[in-house]
């Protein structure tokens, strides 16, 4: 006799539970996970248009915000009990003394970079940043060759999402400068 997965009762973990489970070794440091909606969900190993894309972004995003602006990259960032995602990059308003995760109103810009989750990342992902309130979250779709960005947070998603290309100017969130698909989607 076998059962459908879905049918069986499911226990949701929390963001707290996962970390400890990192730390005492259930879930080793290199796997590449995320948890959403208190599952764990594996991540799709990233190629090398991924890798200069991202390193790139974030160098170019560190040199464009004031000192004092945390500019993260490949790390996890908690957006509420049962979710705890690993944006390509994220920008953080200067954080404060406090040994805190960043809040909703503190980070300015998520970054996703995708080739195989396009549709996840601009689907399930984007609602689930837009629920927690990240004020501007991007989509760098490399199959596309365009910088999807998406604005005006609710609870329904994002109300306004634009996809740019070539050299479309992409306001940078809270500064007065630009930034063009072709800057972010060409290394260098």
């Amino acid at each position: 006799m076998t059962m459908e997965l879905s049918t069986l009762p499911a226990r949701r973990l929390t963001v707290d539970e996962l970390i400890r489970m990192a730390e005492v070794g259930i879930i080793d440091e290199s796997e590449r996970v995320e948890l959403v909606d208190g599952a764990l969900v594996g991540m799709s190993p990233e190629g090398l248009d991924h890798f200069h894309v991202t390193t790139t972004l974030s160098n170019r995003l560190t040199r464009l915000y004031p000192e004092g602006h945390m500019i993260a990259s490949n790390t996890t960032l908690p957006i509420g009990e049962h979710a705890y995602l690993e944006p390509d990059v994220f920008v953080v308003d200067p954080p404060s003394r406090e040994l805190t995760w960043p809040a909703p109103a503190d980070v300015i810009l998520v970054v996703e970079v995708a080739r195989t989750s396009v549709a996840w990342d601009r689907g399930g992902k984007a609602l689930a940043y837009a629920c927690w309130g990240a004020e501007t979250y991007w989509v760098v779709d490399l199959v596309a060759d365009e910088v999807v960005v998406h604005t005006s947070p609710g609870v329904n998603g994002y109300r306004a999402v634009r996809s740019h290309r070539g050299d479309e100017a992409i306001p940078l969130p809270r500064l007065v400068i630009s930034l063009t698909p072709a800057e972010v989607l060409r290394p260098g």
